[in-house]
């Protein structure tokens, strides 16, 4: 067996490769910068060049891009995407995800089924994995402590929404549908239902006020393209109130592309480097919130498993792939509301001890059931390479 990695500095990148060299899978890695996921000639004409220098079993990438995609296809090579992306960063996925080399693998059991059910044989479920060996060999100076160390942080997007945009020439029934959808969704977790709640009859009263605004009238809005707006409005709304609430009464870091004037009493530190910052701050912080996407619905998101394998103390919203290991009060712990959040987070302050056995019982379970080398295994039992 020899794989192809289609390189481009992702996330899950450097590990996964780590592991395939402890392991002596053999290799290659091959970068490219695209000028876009769905057409580049230079690529489409030079990358099977590298495709038929070797003897290799599947190209690799992380995410999916319908570009690799189709090009595997013509070559007839098997094309592994393990994505950590919900929704997928790709317009029209549909077009290309059905191609019989494509072996896809989703993260998330919800998004898994729908691409299932909908005929797609190609997608497959598999959970996003964490590399403990590296994050354990780091080491930690006195410069580190001081400047990572926190009562509580949060690193992430703050999530801006086009759901103003959108509802902008609108009437005023239309915008009261929207943001009450918004307002029911806020209180529900563990069941995202926007995405039946949008009918073709709301987007047809949509469009037909577009139709009617000179600026709008070539803007056809789809059920996925308001689903994303009102989940990231949701989102980003959720995210500045717990924030903001923990400020007033502890110390807050804040790691992100965006401040913002209600967020003026934690520490904004800007954005931080995957492999060698994001980990010093999910150990040396006593808190680390995890505030899913709220379009993500079941799936641990690739920064829950990261604080988990850095050692770190987990407070996350409800997904429901977290029964299937974790124990809420025992391993991570879980918030069902924005007050709870804010009660759990000083609960948890004020009982070090507590804290700090949640957070290695976390670590324990990360280090069997999500790493690299079980998942690795998994992924290649599964597509018929081991």
């Amino acid at each position: 067996m020899k794989l192809l990695i289609c390189e481009w500095n992702a996330y899950m990148q450097d590990d996964f490769e780590a592991t395939l060299k402890k392991h002596h899978i053999p290799f290659r890695g091959v970068s490219y910068c695209f000028e876009s996921v769905y057409e580049d000639e230079y690529f489409e004409a030079k990358f099977p060049r590298f495709i038929h220098e070797d003897v290799y079993d599947a190209v690799v990438t992380f995410n999916y891009f319908p570009l690799v995609a189709k090009v595997c296809h013509r070559e007839n090579i098997m094309y592994i995407a393990w994505c950590y992306d919900n929704p997928l960063d790709a317009r029209n996925v549909e077009d290309t995800l059905g191609y019989p080399t494509n072996r896809v693998f989703f993260f998330d059991k919800v998004q898994y089924l729908g691409y299932k059910n909908a005929g797609f044989d190609t997608a497959y479920h598999l959970p996003l994995a964490v590399s403990t060996d590296r994050l354990d060999a780091l080491t930690y100076t006195e410069e580190d402590i001081r400047r990572f160390s926190s009562e509580i942080s949060f690193v992430g997007k703050l999530y801006p929404s086009d759901l103003d945009y959108l509802m902008a020439p609108l009437s005023q029934p239309l915008k009261d549908v929207l943001l009450s959808m918004v307002s029911t969704q806020m209180k529900i977790y563990g069941n995202y239902f926007l995405n039946e709640a949008i009918t073709d009859d709301l987007l047809g009263l949509i469009n037909m006020e577009y139709a009617k605004t000179p600026a709008y009238a070539e803007h056809h809005l789809t059920r996925e393209e308001l689903s994303y707006a009102l989940a990231t409005q949701i989102t980003r709304i959720e995210r500045l109130t717990i924030l903001g609430h923990l400020a007033q009464t502890h110390q807050v870091k804040m790691y992100s592309r965006e401040n913002h004037p209600y967020l003026a009493a934690t520490t904004y530190c800007g954005t931080a480097q995957y492999n060698t910052e994001m980990p010093k701050i999910f150990k040396l912080s006593k808190i680390n919130l995890n505030i899913n996407l709220k379009i993500s619905q079941t799936g641990l998101p690739l920064r829950a498993i990261d604080i988990l394998g850095a050692g770190g103390f987990l407070l996350t919203n409800y997904q429901k792939e977290y029964e299937e290991h974790f124990v809420s009060g025992r391993d991570i712990v879980i918030y069902d509301s924005i007050e709870d959040a804010v009660a759990k987070a000083d609960y948890y302050l004020a009982h070090e001890e507590e804290r700090a056995r949640i957070a290695h019982n976390g670590y324990e379970i990360a280090k069997e059931h999500y790493s690299y080398e079980h998942l690795i295994a998994v992924l290649l039992q599964t597509v018929g390479l081991m």
